[in-house]
């Protein structure tokens, strides 16, 4: 069986994945610097803070309307921290992915072991995606309990305030997805097995 195709396409997304490993440390690198910038000149940066997010509605405060600088200042290190946990799972996904291309790249694409590897990477994704809402979560509450929301609304017009933080499960589905791929390419390592040893 002529498996050229295989073999130099094999190589082009084992290039591409080279590719994305460089940016994935980029990214690492860039959130722990400014982890590390926030935790030591956090007041500054977060002194200059006008606005307040709330979904897609974004409210403009002017400057009498201080936050609470280390809430704020918490809030900006977890989103770095979401950052950083989504590279450091993307690094891990492009190693897994390349030891998956490795035998590929020399024509054998049911290699024994691929589909464990594949299965790891679905439990990555899943424990990545949980870890990530976890701290979207409380990304969410610790932005919004930086100000004084009654104070920033006419509390004559507000009588409660609530946050509906809907959680997302994509990253489930993914997983899924990814462990239907890791029983299809069991069974192809079966089938390999199977004519391997009728040879």
């Amino acid at each position: 069986m002529n498996n050229t195709k295989l073999i130099k396409s094999t190589a082009r997304i084992d290039r591409l994945m080279k590719i994305l490993r460089g940016f994935m440390i980029a990214a690492e690198v860039v959130c722990g610097i400014f982890i590390v910038l926030t935790l030591i000149f956090g007041d500054k940066v977060v002194a200059d803070s006008s606005s307040l997010s709330m979904g897609p509605v974004t409210v403009q405060l002017y400057e009498t309307a201080v936050p609470q600088f280390a809430d704020l200042r918490m809030f900006i290190i977890i989103a770095l921290a979401i950052g950083m946990v989504g590279a450091g799972a993307g690094l891990y996904m492009v190693k897994v992915v390349r030891s998956i291309l490795e035998p590929m790249k020399e024509g054998r694409p049911f290699e024994h072991g691929i589909s464990s590897k594949i299965r790891t990477m679905g439990w990555a994704v899943i424990i990545c995606g949980a870890v990530c809402e976890v701290l979207r979560a409380a990304a969410a509450f610790v932005e919004f309990s930086a100000y004084d929301v009654y104070s920033v609304f006419n509390s004559a017009m507000v009588k409660a305030v609530n946050i509906d933080y809907k959680l997302d499960f994509n990253f489930v589905i993914i997983g899924l997805v990814i462990f239907l791929l890791a029983h299809i390419f069991s069974y192809g390592e079966q089938l390999q097995q199977e004519a391997d040893e009728t040879l």
